[in-house]
């Protein structure tokens, strides 16, 4: 079963024999920063810019993201995804996950 609830970006697995997992969309809309000489870059994941802030908060700069080119997401990409994003082991015991990883394979919209 996945469930995205709603409002938030984050991706709900579960399995039966597995504990669930949250995890976030592997492009959710959430707010990512980074500091930057002079400021904080920020971006909020529906926006089509990266503000550049001051650290006063003053926008600085605005970073367009607009891409005339679309990349091809293979299903390499997805398995790499699925292997890093749904952790191999919690507390020295391996394949708890692995339910999960199945249920993801077949129902997370991958892009």
């Amino acid at each position: 079963m996945i469930t995205y609830p709603q409002r938030t970006a984050n991706l709900r697995l579960t399995a039966p024999g597995a504990p669930g997992l949250t995890l976030s969309h592997p492009y959710s809309p959430t707010p990512q920063w980074t500091p930057v000489s002079g400021g904080v870059a920020f971006w909020r994941g529906p926006d089509p810019e990266v503000r550049i802030l001051g650290f006063d908060g003053a926008q600085m700069s605005v970073v367009s993201l607009a891409l005339d080119d679309r990349f091809e997401v293979t299903g390499e990409d997805r398995e790499y995804w699925l292997q890093n994003a749904i952790p191999q082991e919690i507390f020295g015991q391996r394949g708890v996950f692995d339910p999960l990883r199945e249920v993801a394979r077949r129902t997370v919209d991958f892009p």
